[in-house]
């Protein structure tokens, strides 16, 4: 399954509405770019906005997406919030995979 970038909000309230979505995915593989990695994740911070997000947790990490040089404090934040968990940094163009 591939989730696309875009209004993060918007793509975890459809998610949402598809109960056990978590069980019907387990053994697939997923993919997400920036709306789409955030909402893998269990926490992300925006760039953007600034603002905490809570995703649905398929990968139990944090992700910041769009990552520029020079970002320490965004990715200081989001590590200290709330649990602590390793942070995925993804910069423009670039993916990380995953095997679990």
């Amino acid at each position: 399954m591939y989730m696309r970038g875009g209004s993060t909000a918007k793509l975890l309230s459809d998610l949402e509405k598809t109960p056990n979505l978590k069980d019907l995915l387990e053994g697939k593989t997923i993919a997400g770019s920036s709306a789409g990695a955030y909402a893998i994740c269990k926490y992300s911070l925006s760039n953007e906005s600034g603002e905490f997000r809570d995703g649905l947790g398929f990968l139990n990490m944090k992700c910041y997406c769009h990552h520029r040089n020079g970002e320490e404090e965004n990715l200081r934040k989001l590590l200290e919030y709330k649990e602590d968990l390793p942070i995925i940094t993804l910069p423009d163009y670039k993916w990380v995979v995953i095997y679990k």
